[in-house]
């Protein structure tokens, strides 16, 4: 970098040239405004004067993460610097860098090598606010290096390698309020080394290695609040170690060795509030902690203490929350916690405590809180608790108590939760309780207790929550909950009660929760829950209940909610439920009952939802489901239930949704009667059958089939049932729909639509299949219905009157189906039919009477079947659309337009057409659009439009026509306006011409978008000049037809064959068909010789035969012969097509620009 390269910047006062690469920096000139410069992460190891200008305005210089081994005097070029940043360099000396910069106000040395601070480090930094020195290796501070710094408010001396403070170490730091030592190896305070540092109020000495706090170490701070002094390694602390710090709140001194602290060590500290002694291996003598009268909060935890001594906490009378745990207490002698008048936590748990010996607590008269949790604890003596009148909750959780006797808790008269877990015991004696007047929560969660005995509880008036969960309890006798009356709740989790006994409950008439989950109930006897009358939740689940018997939850007149999942019932007599009326929320699953009897559910008037799932249910008996008067949902997913009898539901008259499970087979009449269901789900059910009235006398509006195979709809499946509604069939198949199998569906729509039955292979449809089973209501109940979609079915018949009742049906789609026969009359009743669809089947004929009602119909697509012949459609007087492409239709007859006069839109696309008439199209004055493309027409004259004044688009396109007269053509359709004459047989010097008339009469023709292998006028296929090969391939086309009509004749004999006709013929049908084949082989020419002659062959072979071979061999021997033949022809037409078009490639391709 130049040394002028900012040499025009003058007024620049902020420059960053940090994260480069710079090893060196020269910068003479410029810059004399510059207030800020920023040379960080760079690479830069010596900063020379000379080679920076001096800049008297320069505020702040940042040099941190660099290689600087040293500064030198290049810093007295900015006079009036007053932050230096010089952290993450090399330096290891500080000498005299900064004695021009009396300015400087924030400076930054850390995480350096500097291993020693001399007298002259930081002379004439009188400014100096903020020195850090941190994560340097500083082992030495020379006596009052720090003594100009009079107004250094802030010094960091973390993390070096100090080991002592001595008297002359922080001289002159007048004004110094923070102070970090933290991290140092600092095993040495001489007495008085802070004297000077009066306005000091923060010090961090954490993580050194003091041994010893001698007298006066601290005096000075008068101002400090907090102290912390953990992770030394002290073992003593002497008298007046603190002297002097009386601001002091909060001491730390854990993780220590501390084991003896002189007798006025504490002396001093009359504001001390919190004191942490943790982790050390203190000794509790008698009044240790009596000079901390205000001492709040004492942590002595992880010390080593095998007993608690009288008097030991004599002396802190103010004491609110004392801490011991985890420090091996094993006797608490009488009298260790005198004069601690206010504490008010005593926390004692993870010791080793065996025996609560009589008056262990007593001199904490307002002690609230008593932890006594993870220790040894085996008895606890009679007024062991004695003067813990205020205690709120005693824990003594995970102990070894296997016993409680009488009055164990006297004393404890404000405690309000007693927790007992886990602590081994395995009986209680009558009367252990007493004295616990306030107690609102009681866990005896996880002991050994065997009995519940008469009277077990006594003692605990205002006992709200009980839990014995986890106990070994086998017997609940009776009365043994008697004078808990007001218990809300009780849980009796995981025991192995096997029987509930009449009065087991008895005296729990404020009891609103049970929990009898997993307790191997096998039996409940008759009155078991007599005086519950209260009880609202009865959870039971994962036990062995098999049967519930008649009326087993009687007395549970308030229960609202029941929970019986994984009990293993198999039976469910009647009324079981009786008086529960008030319950809503009931839950029985995880259970295998085979059959729902009469009356299974009576008495559950309140349940709203009633999930069965997955309950192995085969029967469900009529009335099953009785007495459930506002249940809106039933689910019975996953049962096994095949047939779904008739009056199933009867008595759910606020049913709305049901699901059902998988594999149903039947429906059976009036299944659904006398209910309100709205809403019916069936899942995954194969060869299901709809019976008649399945859903008749039911308030249905919505049922959907999923994933379901449907063997039958039977007639008036859905008689009676739906207005307005839905049917849905999602991925699902029908066989058959009887007559009437939909009838009165007044408004309902189907898959989304009107009547879309669309993709459900259906491959049967009765006639009538939509006639009302009401006559006189059909035209109403129908008048919606306009559209009838049966596409991508199976159906092959459409019968007489299949769709009779549908009398305004508008538009009706049965394409894409296998459709062969039409009956008569099956499109009866039709009158305002519109539009037909019928494509993609396998129709082979379509006449006159099969349409013969249709006389609205204006749109008949009749496309990709195999018609042969297409007959007039006399009646269809309104059609203007007609599809037939992708027939087989070869010939049109004079009259076949007979009675179409309207047609707009023709298309005769990819048939067989050979040629056309004069007057096929006469009648068609109104015709618009024409499609004949993609036939076998080889003429086209222009004649056969006698009257097509109307028509516009004209489509010709691959056909094998080789000459069109345009100029007649333009006359005889003078409105036409688009032509399509692509891929034909024109030769390209007559399409010119052909082109050149459409364009002067303004007729836009197709041209192909495709790239152009063969030769083409703008876009228009053509051809040049036919070869040999070019005349040869036509007469083997012809030949090939002639070929095909010969195996169509041959294919009509195999039939007659397989009718049993074929025995019955005669030679002469025989020769007949030889004959033709020799007339076929006359018309190939000298290029096919060779395959005639073999030919000939073959029939001469077939005739010498006749005599040892049947007819059926002989036709068999032909078709082979035919075959063969046909291979040879197309493989000699590929030759011959493959020379002409190399050819044509070596010559020029024609590009004739057509003008106007």
């Amino acid at each position: 970098m130049g040394d002028e390269i900012f040499g025009e910047f003058e007024n620049l006062q902020r420059l960053f040239l940090d994260h480069n690469k710079l090893n060196t920096v020269q910068l003479t000139k410029g810059l004399e405004k510059l207030t800020t410069l920023d040379f960080s992460y760079n690479r830069i190891k010596v900063l020379h004067s000379w080679n920076i200008p001096k800049i008297q305005t320069l505020k702040v210089l940042k040099l941190i993460h660099n290689d600087l081994i040293s500064l030198e005097t290049s810093l007295c070029n900015f006079f009036n610097l007053e932050e230096l940043d010089v952290g993450y360099n090399r330096l290891k000396h500080v000498e005299y860098y900064f004695q021009c910069n009396k300015n400087l106000k924030i400076l930054n040395l850390a995480y350096n090598e500097i291993e020693e601070l001399k007298l002259e480090a930081f002379i004439n930094l009188s400014h100096l606010e903020d020195l850090i020195l941190k994560n340097n290796q500083i082992y030495k501070i020379q006596g009052s290096v720090f003594n100009d710094l009079h107004n250094l408010s802030e010094l960091d001396l973390e993390n070096n390698n100090l080991q002592n403070i001595n008297l002359t170490t922080f001289v002159g730091l007048s004004n110094l309020h923070t102070l970090y030592l933290r991290g140092n190896n600092i095993s040495c305070i001489e007495p008085d080394s802070f004297i000077d540092l009066k306005t000091l109020n923060f010090i961090d000495l954490h993580g050194n290695k003091l041994h010893t706090l001698e007298s006066h170490t601290f005096r000075g701070l008068s101002n400090i609040r907090i102290l912390d002094l953990g992770d030394q390694f002290m073992r003593t602390i002497k008298n007046k170690a603190f002297n002097g710090m009386h601001a002091l709140e909060v001491l730390n001194i854990n993780n220590n060795n501390i084991w003896k602290i002189h007798k006025g060590a504490f002396e001093g500290l009359s504001n001390l509030n919190w004191l942490s002694l943790n982790n050390n291996s203190l000794y509790y003598r008698p009044y240790i902690f009596s000079e901390l009268k205000g001492l709040k909060a004492l942590t002595i935890t992880e010390n080593n203490c095998y007993e608690l001594q009288l008097d030991v906490f004599a002396g802190l009378e103010n004491l609110l929350y004392l801490n011991i745990t985890n420090s091996s207490i094993v006797v608490i002698s009488p009298g260790a916690f005198n004069g601690l008048d206010n504490l008010q936590h005593l926390e004692l748990k993870n010791n080793k405590i065996e025996v609560l010996e009589e008056d262990a607590f007593i001199g904490m008269p307002n002690l609230k809180t008593l932890s006594l949790e993870n220790n040894k604890i085996k008895e606890i003596k009679k007024n062991a608790f004695y003067e813990l009148n205020n205690v709120d909750d005693l824990f003594l959780k995970n102990n070894a108590i296997v016993k409680l006797n009488k009055h164990s808790f006297m004393g404890l008269k404000s405690i309000s939760r007693l927790n007992l877990t886990g602590l081994g015991i395995n009986s209680i004696d009558s009367g252990a309780f007493e004295g616990l007047d306030n107690v609102t929560e009681l866990d005896l969660d996880y002991n050994t207790i065997k009995v519940i005995e008469e009277n077990a509880f006594h003692g605990l008036p205002k006992l709200k929550y009980l839990t014995v969960e986890g106990n070994d309890i086998f017997i609940l006798k009776s009365n043994a909950f008697q004078g808990l009356s007001q218990l809300t709740s009780l849980n009796v989790l995981n025991n192995s009660v096997d029987s509930l006994l009449l009065n087991n409950f008895n005296g729990l008439r404020s009891l609103n929760s049970l929990n009898l989950t997993n307790l191997n109930i096998r039996k409940i006897e008759s009155g078991a829950f007599h005086g519950l009358e209260s009880v609202i939740t009865l959870q039971m689940s994962n036990n062995q209940i098999a049967t519930l018997e008649s009326r087993t939850f009687e007395g549970l007149e308030s229960l609202k909610n029941l929970i019986l999942t994984n009990n293993g019932i198999s039976e469910i007599e009647e009324f079981a439920f009786g008086g529960m009326q008030n319950v809503q929320n009931f839950d029985i699953r995880g259970n295998s009952i085979a059959t729902l009897n009469n009356n299974t559910f009576y008495g559950l008037s309140s349940v709203g939802e009633l999930n069965l799932t997955n309950l192995n249910i085969e029967n469900i008996e009529s009335g099953a489901f009785r007495g459930l008067h506002i249940c809106r949902v039933i689910i019975l997913t996953g049962n096994k239930i095949k047939i779904l009898p008739s009056y199933a539901f009867v008595g759910t008259s606020m049913l709305q949704s049901l699901s059902l499970n998988y594999d149903l087979v039947e429906i059976q009449a009036h299944a659904f009667a006398y209910s309100k269901i709205k809403t019916i789900r069936i899942l995954n059910s194969d060869h299901l059958k709809i019976a008649s009235n399945a859903f008749s006398e039911s308030d249905v509006r919505y049922i959907r089939f999923d994933n379901s195979s449907i063997s039958l709809i039977a007639s008036n499946a859905f008689e009676g049932t739906f207005r307005y509604g839905a049917i849905v069939f999602e991925n699902c198949t029908i066989d058959t729909i009887q007559t009437k199998g939909f009838a009165d569906l007044k408004g309902v729509s189907i898959n989304g639509a009107t009547y879309n039955l669309s993709g459900l292979s259906i491959k049967k449809l009765h006639p009538g299949a939509f006639i009302s089973s009401k006559p006189e209501f059909t035209s109403i109940l129908y008048s919606s219905i306009q559209s009838l979609d049966l596409s991508f079915n199976n159906l092959s018949t459409l019968y007489e009157n299949s769709f009779e009742g549908l009398t305004r049906l508008r538009n009706l789609f049965i394409n894409n189906n296998n459709l062969q026969t039409i009956e008569k009359f099956a499109f009866y009743d039709l009158t305002k039919l519109e539009n037909l669809i019928l494509s993609h089947n396998y129709l082979e004929s379509l006449s006159t009477d099969d349409l013969k009602d249709l006389t609205k119909l204006t749109l008949l697509d009749v496309s990709y079947n195999k018609i042969i012949k297409l007959e007039p459609f006399i009646s269809l007087n309104n059609l203007k659309y007609l599809n037939v492409s992708n027939n087989k239709i070869s010939k049109l007859s004079v009259d076949v337009f007979e009675g179409s006069e309207n047609l707009v839109n023709l298309n005769l696309c990819n048939n067989e057409l050979i040629s056309l008439s004069k007057n096929t199209f006469s009648k068609l004055n109104r015709l618009e659009f024409l499609d004949i493309s993609k036939n076998k027409l080889t003429n086209f004259n222009p004649d056969i439009f006698t009257s097509q004044n109307a028509l516009k688009y004209l489509y010709i396109d691959y056909n094998r026509i080789s000459k069109l007269d345009a100029s007649l053509l333009i006359n005889t359709v003078p409105n036409l306006s688009s032509i399509n004459v692509n891929n034909n047989k024109f030769i390209c010097s007559e399409l010119k011409n052909i082109l050149q008339i459409f364009d002067s009469n303004n007729i836009a023709y197709r041209r192909d978008s495709g790239g152009y292998a063969v030769s083409h006028i703008h876009g228009v296929t053509c051809e040049e000049k036919p070869s040999d090969g070019t005349a040869l391939e036509s007469n083997l086309s012809k030949l090939e037809e002639s070929m095909a009509n010969t195996s169509k004749q041959i294919s009509l004999l195999i039939q007659q064959r397989k009718a049993s006709v074929l025995p019955f013929l005669s030679m002469y049908h025989i020769r007949n068909v030889s004959e033709l084949m020799k007339r076929f082989n006359s018309k190939i020419d000298i290029h096919a010789n060779q395959i005639n002659n073999e030919f000939e062959d073959q029939l001469q072979m077939t005739d010498e035969n006749n005599s040892v071979m049947n007819v059926f061999e002989i036709l068999l021997v032909i078709i082979c012969v035919i075959i063969c033949v046909g291979q040879l022809i197309s493989l000699y037409k590929y030759v011959c097509r493959q020379y002409s078009i190399r050819r044509m490639a070596n010559r020029r391709q024609s590009n004739v620009a057509l003008t106007n």
